[in-house]
């Protein structure tokens, strides 16, 4: 166990130099003081493993609803195409929460721009979930109860996300931590748990049945 975590803590080391590598020639540095390039060295790593927490459960989902609603998912061409854009804007979205601390108006601009258009993917998600929902024979098994929760909590830490993609927004919320605004930002995570969960429950029992076969 304690190799286990000597090996985890140098993954995470070598990561952060990597990142610094980085920070260093995209010059972020110089766009403030010294403040910029430590959270940019910590944002950069780290917040793209946001998106790899979401983007299995959103795979999960996608399995999860067509069963129980009795229906083929509405738009998978869109459905599979907005995964390929989440994941590939993930990793240019990573400074949206340092509008804080000094950067160049150039890069907030950027960052600013990132963080909206990583709405759209995710917004074309939850309405190809949505209409895959509407004049579908719903069937409220335990898998798709989970599921409905995920929808209602990922909307949810979504909409409430989207403010803080701006400048104002970031500041606002930089200067005000302990707003209720950003606490249900976080239920995201909670959502995805929650997928995890439909997804268990969803194919455990096929699995169980298989090895038993």
């Amino acid at each position: 166990m304690r190799g286990l975590h000597r090996g985890a803590l140098r993954v995470d080391l070598d990561g952060r130099r990597e990142a610094a590598e980085i920070v260093e020639t995209l010059g972020v540095q110089r766009a403030g003081s010294g403040r910029v390039r430590t959270e940019a060295t910590l944002q950069l790593p780290n917040h793209p493993e946001v998106y790899i927490m979401a983007l299995p459960a959103f795979g999960m989902i996608s399995e999860i609803i067509p069963v129980f609603s009795r229906k083929l998912i509405f738009g998978y061409f869109f459905v599979s195409g907005s995964t390929v854009a989440i994941g590939l804007l993930s990793f240019i979205v990573w400074a949206h929460h340092m509008f804080a601390v000094g950067m160049s108006p150039g890069l907030n601009l950027f960052f600013s721009i990132s963080s909206m258009l990583i709405a759209v993917p995710t917004g074309v998600k939850v309405f190809n979930w949505l209409a895959t929902l509407w004049g579908g024979s719903i069937r409220f098994a335990t898998p798709m109860l989970f599921a409905t929760a995920f929808l209602i909590q990922f909307t949810i830490g979504g909409l409430t996300g989207v403010s803080f993609g701006h400048p104002a927004g970031g500041l606002a919320d930089h200067r005000h931590p302990t707003t209720w605004w950003r606490t249900m930002h976080y239920v995201l995570f909670g959502g995805s748990l929650f997928g995890v969960f439909a997804a268990i429950y969803y194919w455990f029992p096929k699995i169980d049945r298989a090895a038993a076969g």
